[in-house]
């Protein structure tokens, strides 16, 4: 019965993982850090140490940050960086930041 139950929680996650990676197709993303685990209650992958998001249109950079792919949005906290991927590499220093790459609407906080 506990091996059933478990069976059943590792095919669920699964399930939801696959669902997830469905809806980056639209807006691609690609990730790189250091460390980086799935949190299941939040839905978002952790991610720890020289933090690299990288999208369509934007790479940013961090000491920390959460992606969620269903919603697709990236919070980025810690010597945060933004860089448009254009002709003009224009980079922008923040505290702290909460994009989402599928609207491409950012919040930010400055850094000192």
């Amino acid at each position: 019965m506990i091996k059933l139950k478990l069976l059943m929680k590792s095919m669920f996650l699964v399930c939801v993982l696959m669902l997830s990676m469905v809806g980056v197709s639209s807006a691609s993303v690609s990730v790189t850090s250091d460390s980086k685990y799935f949190d299941i209650s939040s839905g978002c992958f952790v991610l720890e140490g020289n933090v690299l998001v990288k999208t369509d249109t934007r790479t940013i950079g961090a000491d920390k940050a959460r992606v969620n792919l269903v919603t697709k949005e990236v919070w980025a906290n810690g010597n945060v960086y933004v860089e448009e991927n254009s002709d003009y590499k224009r980079r922008c220093y923040f505290r702290k930041t909460r994009y989402n790459y599928s609207s491409r609407k950012m919040f930010f906080q400055l850094a000192n």
